[in-house]
């Protein structure tokens, strides 16, 4: 178990793959941003959530964490252009009669999954932007907030569904666009990632550049006990306090200080120790044994408390807890 105390604040970046600590029985602020679409040129991906939640821990507790990755810029013609990690739809690159579009991929929701490594056990996301496709994208393809940015609105990811047009997004999944008819103008970009995905386009042409329009922004949730899937493995000990998602069109705390109007770029994910109770140290009260919460030792005539406390077994030091 990693040795956190109060006031230690844990930075995940995006690594593409899952990281997981064990936590200390406490409290502890949960803050997670969403990833941004994949961007071309100035055509940019919509801007990913932002999600924040203080959560009591009773117990020594393992979390798993996944930060949501950007996708890389795809420029080649007719081709498939994969999602961000972490939920991010593909998109798809099409071209005609000297027409261009860019579709990117969705960009990946991050969240922070309790005790098991599971979407069923979410207990916060932040949504993903939908990628672009030759349009800017930044401010209305967001990820969520209680529901993702569509400039179609039925292709946005909600606290229910995932984007319910074209090719749906699903519980934790973007959409990806349709890849047949590669010899066409326009398409869409890939659903964000989120607690459930944008949609995606099912549909391409090459007389209505509108359909570039058709993808979304994924969903960020936080558990306050509201809008549980069937199979949700979290119960009531696990809800969130003073707990609320952003819409990525809309202010936010910034990864490095001050706010910002969105996130850009890859997600990110933060634990705060607001406070660690890990020292059990048994005291005789009346003839019976208990278990002080919180232990005090005098330095300079300043009471301080005690984070951490030694015993010698046979030789050698041992931390109780």
């Amino acid at each position: 178990m990693a040795s956190i105390k109060t006031g230690d604040i844990l930075n995940y970046a995006y690594t593409g793959a899952v990281q997981s600590v064990t936590l200390p029985k406490g409290i502890y602020k949960f803050e997670v941003w969403g990833a941004q679409g994949g961007s071309y040129s100035s055509y940019y991906g919509g801007a990913g959530g932002y999600s924040v939640g203080t959560i009591t821990l009773t117990a020594d507790t393992t979390v798993f964490i996944y930060v949501g990755g950007q996708p890389a810029t795809n420029s080649t013609q007719r081709t498939v252009v994969s999602g961000g990690f972490n939920g991010g739809g593909n998109g798809y690159n099409r071209y005609y009669g000297s027409t261009y579009t860019y579709g990117q991929g969705g960009g990946g929701g991050t969240d922070i999954r309790i005790g098991q490594d599971s979407l069923y056990a979410r207990v916060i996301v932040a949504g993903g932007g939908g990628g672009s496709a030759s349009v800017n994208a930044l401010t209305t393809k967001y990820g969520g907030g209680t529901t993702g940015g569509a400039p179609n609105s039925s292709y946005a990811g909600t606290q229910t569904t995932g984007g319910s047009a074209g090719n749906k997004g699903t519980f934790g999944q973007g959409g990806s666009v349709t890849t047949s008819g590669s010899n066409y103008k326009y398409s869409s970009g890939g659903g964000g990632g989120g607690w459930y995905g944008g949609g995606a386009a099912s549909t391409y042409t090459d007389y209505s550049s509108s359909n570039r329009d058709y993808n979304g922004g994924g969903s960020g949730f936080v558990w306050t006990g509201s809008n549980a899937p069937s199979g949700y493995l979290l119960g009531s000990e696990y809800y969130l306090a003073n707990a609320s998602t952003i819409a990525g069109n809309a202010s936010m705390p910034s990864t490095s200080g001050g706010t910002e109007i969105g996130h850009t770029g890859n997600g990110y994910a933060r634990i705060t120790a607001i406070k660690v109770g890990s020292l059990n140290l048994p005291v005789n009260i009346g003839g019976t044994w208990k278990n002080a919460n919180e232990v005090f030792v005098n330095i300079g005539g300043t009471w301080k408390t005690v984070e951490s406390a030694f015993v010698n077994i046979g030789g050698t030091w041992k931390e109780l807890g």
